[in-house]
């Protein structure tokens, strides 16, 4: 089955100097009204869209500088925008200037975010291609001061798995560099939300100002093709301050076509019914990435930002294709068997007992600024795990930390996930395995968690599906063909999460994650047993309740009972504390992250950031 989502693309005319904010949000909620009466599922809007372009004029008064930027989003100003989303369930992306307090200082970044149909923040990108010029040039008729006004981004090009599809965002310049599509079709996006203000005019030859609008759908309908992704490109157009901006905000298929365009220099919407699928064909052949890209020979695209007049010897390039710094370029490193190695080179027998049976164990570790979380309480539930299907433990606790450490220095981990499996190891295919069997170990990281811990969390979706796993679920075992088949259930039903029911009609847990519900103020939490996982995450958030003077109940609950939870909430080790909105169409509470679950949620995080291991 087709998921087809309708998008539309938000066009706006100019917005001068003296226009506020308010006069900005009113056009928007107009184009909003307009893409929900034709069914739209989520609306697209320009780069800086709340003010004119002020990177125009060059300023030396902070105050003045820092009045184009938003302090908080939503603020007084922007919240109509996100109470319009929730009523009419729609969502939307906007592009804003924006001001941010972090890391002990003030940082000012070219900002979009991705909002869902329930009027949360999901997603942020900040750009990071900024052109321009830092400082006055009295010799240009015109400025453009954005390296002036802003900062590089500097949270990359993540994408997010969201209403039914992967999303991806970018920012005007960025648009017209190849790489920023290709770090996003990496991660598989299936559509880029991408907005501009692109003015003509500005002192370049006139013969590439001629060529503009050729140039601004060349760039983003190779992008689209040659990463088998839809774009959205969306125009701030018209005569703003006297300076011309270019319009055609347009829908590009993944085909590299344009199926929607604007055609005019004002306020306009076009609508678009956009299959996530149609990229499947692209992505299976022509550009089947994992069949034929080759990015051992891509090196200099890492290594160099501007051409130089000489060579690229093969061998230079294959000898510094080993060294640590440039093995984010060509894969990332993975840890078998006492070794790091690249990622493809990484083989395990076919006799492998993990392979032919299971007959293995696992944790999953979160990565917070670079560090691991609850590492040793990972490492104690690692050792019962393999203490009760009488596997040897293979390295002590801190040889561990030394190879987990490894692939997160190794692969530039700030936020994300490592893997450590152990399986008893090789021999050929029989039920029965002798004593005395090496394990193999194997561990790799990822750059991916379900909401950054920095931003602010969204409510999400869950759909109940039943719990078909063995019965000793207190092992964490690989055998987790119940969670796939669950997970990918609920996945189908539109749901971001499997929420698992047992024979008795009361829920377990979640496909990859604890599950708990408030009620009156008093969390309820299943009872540990062989029934659950004993989740890490799950125990260190029930101590923190208890030391924040939160009534626990420790009971089983029924499905209906969830429907009439005042909040719901998942714990694990990629997710720290999640809300929940939704449980089979169900809204809890409001349908938003509840005070509990928000406090819950800091407070982990502010423990898992105070706790980080450190080796005897």
């Amino acid at each position: 089955m087709s998921r087809v989502l309708t998008v539309g693309a938000a066009q706006l005319g100019p917005i001068q100097r003296g226009d506020g904010r308010a006069v900005a949000v009113g056009r928007m909620l107009d184009l909003m009204a307009r893409a929900h009466a034709r069914g739209c599922d989520v609306v697209v809007f320009p780069e800086l869209t709340l003010t004119t372009f002020f990177a125009r004029w060059y300023m030396e008064d902070q105050a003045e500088i820092d009045s184009w930027f938003e302090r908080e989003m939503p603020g007084p100003e922007t919240q109509p925008l996100f109470d319009a989303a929730r009523a009419m369930g729609l969502g939307f992306s906007l592009g804003y200037a924006e001001l941010a307090e972090e890391a002990g200082g003030v940082h000012r970044y070219n900002t979009a975010i991705l909002v869902d149909k329930t009027g949360t923040i999901i997603g942020k990108y900040r750009k990071v291609h900024l052109p321009g010029h830092a400082e006055y040039d009295p010799a240009r008729k015109f400025q453009h001061l954005e390296k002036r006004y802003f900062e590089v981004g500097d949270l990359g090009f993540p994408v997010w798995r969201t209403l039914g599809g992967v999303f991806g965002m970018c920012i005007c310049n960025d648009r017209r560099w190849p790489e920023v599509y290709r770090v996003m079709g990496l991660q598989g996006v299936e559509i880029i939300f991408m907005g501009y203000n692109t003015s003509v005019g500005l002192g370049d030859p006139y013969e590439v100002d001629a060529l503009a609008q050729f140039h601004n759908h060349l760039c983003m309908q190779a992008g689209a093709y040659q990463n088998a992704t839809w774009v959205v490109g969306v125009a701030k157009a018209g005569c703003e301050e006297g300076f011309n901006m270019i319009g055609q905000s347009c829908v590009i298929a993944p085909s590299g076509e344009i199926v929607a365009m604007c055609s005019s220099l004002g306020d306009e919407l076009i609508v678009h019914k956009c299959d996530l699928d149609a990229g499947r064909p692209y992505k299976a052949d022509i550009f089947n990435f994992a069949a034929h890209r080759q990015p051992e020979t891509y090196g200099l695209i890492v290594e160099r930002a501007g051409a130089m007049a000489q060579g690229y010897a093969t061998d230079a390039m294959k000898a510094r294709s080993n060294s640590p710094q440039n093995e984010r370029a060509v894969g990332r490193t993975v840890y078998l068997a006492g070794d790091f190695v690249v990622e493809a080179d990484a083989k395990v027998s076919i006799f492998d007992r993990g392979l032919l049976f299971a007959d293995s164990v696992y944790e999953g570790l979160g990565v917070l600024d670079g560090r691991i979380i609850e590492f040793a309480a990972h490492m104690a539930r690692l050792r019962r795990s393999l203490g009760e299907l009488f596997i040897p433990e293979p390295m002590s606790q801190d040889g561990f930390f030394a190879v987990l450490m490894a692939l997160v220095e190794r692969n530039q981990v700030k936020e994300g996930f490592l893997y450590l499996h152990i399986t008893r190891g090789t021999a050929d295919r029989d039920y029965l395995y002798a004593p005395d069997m090496t394990p193999t170990v194997f561990a790799f990281s990822q750059d991916q968690v379900q909401q950054p811990a920095d931003l602010p969390p969204r409510a999400i979706r869950l759909q109940s599906a039943p719990d078909l796993r063995w019965a000793r679920r207190d092992i964490k075992t690989s055998n987790l063909l119940g969670q796939v088949m669950a997970k990918q259930a609920a996945r189908l039903a539109g749901a971001d999460e499997a929420l698992m029911v047992g024979a008795d009609g009361f829920v377990t847990e979640g496909g990859a994650t604890s599950f708990f519900t408030v009620k009156d103020s008093a969390i309820v939490a299943r009872p540990v047993s062989n029934d659950i996982l004993h989740g890490i995450t799950r125990q260190s958030m029930l101590k923190i309740a208890e030391a924040e003077g939160l009534r626990i109940e420790t009971r089983k609950i029924t499905l209906d009972e969830t429907y009439a939870a005042d909040e719901a909430f998942l714990t694990g080790a990629s997710s720290y504390v999640e809300p929940v909105g939704t449980i089979d169409g169900h809204m809890i509470g409001n349908g938003q992250p509840g005070p509990v679950t928000l406090k819950l949620r800091t407070e982990y995080l502010r423990y898992a950031r105070s706790t980080f291991y450190e080796p005897s």
